[in-house]
């Protein structure tokens, strides 16, 4: 199951910052049953004012203990995906042995 949520409103001394496990809307519940959770955070190009194609992605929560933390991905558009590269590692060994 994914669930998608809403960020609460930031004041504008915030804005251009990332988002924090706090940021997100009514997260009181679905925070604490969810297994994992990803803050996505793609930030406004100053001189186009569009959505830049970089985003930050933020492991913020992974229930078995494992690594967080936050990676640069870009956005594909053609297949409307994110793309990052990552080392992963799972109980001391390579994730994809």
């Amino acid at each position: 199951v994914v669930v998608l949520r809403q960020l609460k409103k930031v004041a504008r001394e915030f804005e251009g910052q990332s988002p924090v496990p706090n940021d997100v809307k009514g997260s009181g519940n679905s925070w604490e049953d969810a297994f994992a959770a990803v803050i996505i955070h793609r930030a406004i190009d100053g001189e186009t004012k569009r959505m830049s194609r970089t985003a930050e992605l933020n492991l913020a929560k992974l229930r078995t203990g494992g690594s967080t933390g936050s990676t640069k991905g870009n956005f594909n558009v053609q297949n409307l995906c994110f793309e990052a590269d990552a080392e992963l590692e799972y109980e001391g060994k390579d994730y994809y042995e």
